[in-house]
C-alpha cells in the first residue's frame, strides 16, 4: 500500500508499505533529504529503505516487551511495525507519521500534540485498550500515556522481585536536581501491589527526540575508532551544539547511580522540527534499571556491574569520562541517607539492610569519582 512519509504538514518521501509486516518495500521518491528521519551520506535508495526500516523497529513496541504477544492479538496484527503503522506511526517523540494515498488526514487532525488521542476515533483503536501514542513506544517493560489537563504523561510499570524502577527514577531525580543537571522529573504512583514511575514528556509540537542511535550512520566507524569516539565523531559532523563534557558527565552519573540501560535509545538530543535544527542534548531520562534493581542483597556489588552504551561494563566505561562535570560535592553523605530512606521506604519489598547496602554503594562510587576528579 502506498504512503506518505510526513513531519509535520510536509511531504518527506513516498513509499510503498506492507500492510501485515509494517515494513518499507521501495522507496518510490525522496521530497526532503533534510527531513528524512535518519542521517546518512547514502543516496542509494535500497539502503535507505534499509535504514527507514530500522528507524520503523526501533521506534515500535519491543520484541522483548512481555505483553506484546496480548497487544498484538487484541489489535489482529502480525508484528510491532504493522501496530505503529495501524495508528500512522504517530508518536509523542517526534512529528512523524505516515499518511495513507488518497486519504484527508492533516498533521492538525492528527497530531496527539493538541488533539485529545484519547479521543481520536477516526483510527479506529479505542476499543482495544491501547491509545495512539502507545504503538510508538518501545522499551522493554509495559507502558502507556495518559492526558492529564492539557498534559501528557508517561506511565511505566515497574518489574519483580523488588518493583524497584519506578523508585529508582525518583531518586536519580532528586539526585539530578541537586546537581544541577537537566533531566526528567518523575514521581511514583502504587496500584494494587504494582508500583509505576510517571513523568511528562519533554516534546513539545515544534520539538522533537532524537536519540543517539540515529546519528550513528552520519559517518563510517573507523577500525581505529572505539565506540565512544565515533560517537563523539559522529556529534562533530553534524554541528550538533553539546560538548564532550554533557556525555562524560551522564556517563559519570550512571556510573554513580550504577545504571545499566544507558543505550543508544536513552539519550540524545532536541531539535526544532521547523527548521532541523539541533537544540542540544535531551534531559536525562529512564533511569528505572539503576541502582542494583533486580540484584539480591547477597549480589549487590561494586565491581563487574553492566553498563551501556560504550562499554559492557561500568570500571571500563568510567574510564573514558575524562571530562566529566558531576557536582558531588553537593550530595553529601547525610543528603544521600535522607534521601534514600524517605523514598524507598515507600517500598515494601526494599528493606532497611537493603537501603544501608544502597547507601555504602553509592558512596564508594561517588568516593571513586572524587578521586578520580582530583587526579585530573
Amino acid at each position: 500500500m502506498n504512503y506518505y512519509l510526513m513531519q509535520q504538514s510536509h511531504n518527506v518521501a513516498n513509499v510503498d508499505i506492507n500492510t501485515q509486516t509494517g515494513r518499507i518495500s521501495r522507496i518510490n521518491e525522496i521530497y526532503s533529504f533534510e527531513r528524512l528521519p535518519i542521517f546518512a551520506t547514502e543516496d542509494n535508495f535500497n539502503v535507505l529503505t534499509d535504514f527507514l526500516n530500522k528507524w520503523i523497529s526501533r521506534r515500535s513496541i519491543s520484541r522483548s516487551r512481555v505483553d506484546l504477544p496480548k497487544i498484538l492479538q487484541n489489535n489482529r496484527v502480525k508484528t510491532p511495525e504493522a501496530l505503529s503503522l495501524k495508528t500512522l506511526g504517530l508518536s509523542l517523540s517526534d512529528q512523524y507519521w505516515f499518511r495513507p494515498e488518497k486519504t484527508m488526514y492533516d498533521w492538525h487532525t492528527v497530531n496527539l500534540y493538541d488533539n485529545d488521542f484519547n479521543q481520536l476515533d477516526l483510527l479506529n483503536i479505542s476499543k482495544i485498550n491501547l491509545s495512539v501514542p502507545d504503538s510508538t513506544l518501545n522499551g522493554q517493560l509495559p507502558k502507556h500515556w495518559k492526558i492529564e489537563g492539557n498534559a501528557r504523561f508517561l506511565v511505566k510499570q515497574s518489574t519483580f522481585p523488588f518493583m524497584q524502577q519506578a523508585y529508582n527514577e525518583v531518586f536519580a531525580s532528586e539526585l539530578l536536581t541537586q546537581m544541577g543537571i537537566p533531566h526528567v522529573s518523575y514521581s511514583v504512583v502504587e496500584k494494587e501491589d504494582m508500583s509505576y514511575s510517571v513523568c511528562p514528556m519533554f516534546t513539545d509540537s515544534n520539538t522533537e527526540y532524537v536519540p543517539a542511535r540515529a546519528i550513528l550512520d552520519i559517518c563510517p566507524k573507523q577500525s581505529s575508532e572505539n565506540a565512544y569516539m565515533h560517537f563523539m565523531n559522529c556529534i562533530n559532523a553534524l554541528h550538533i551544539p553539546v560538548e564532550q563534557s554533557q556525555i562524560d558527565t551522564m556517563l559519570a552519573f550512571d556510573y554513580l547511580i550504577n545504571n545499566s540501560d544507558r543505550h543508544y535509545g536513552n539519550f540524545g538530543f532536541l531539535r526544532n522540527a521547523k527548521t532541523m535544527r539541533f537544540i542540544g542534548m535531551a534531559p536525562l531520562f529512564d533511569h528505572g534499571n539503576s541502582m542494583w534493581f533486580n540484584n539480591l542483597n547477597y549480589d549487590i556489588s561494586c565491581t563487574r556491574q553492566p553498563a551501556k552504551p560504550f562499554q559492557s561494563e561500568q570500571e571500563n566505561q568510567i574510564k573514558l569520562a575524562e571530562k566529566q562535570r558531576l557536582k558531588t560535592s553537593l550530595i553529601t553523605e547525610n543528603w544521600l541517607k535522607e534521601k534514600m530512606n524517605e523514598i524507598y521506604a515507600r517500598n515494601p519489598r526494599c528493606d532497611e539492610k537493603r537501603c544501608a547496602l544502597f547507601l555504602k554503594m553509592v558512596l564508594a562510587r561517588k568516593n571513586s569519582l572524587e578521586i578520580s576528579h582530583a587526579s585530573d
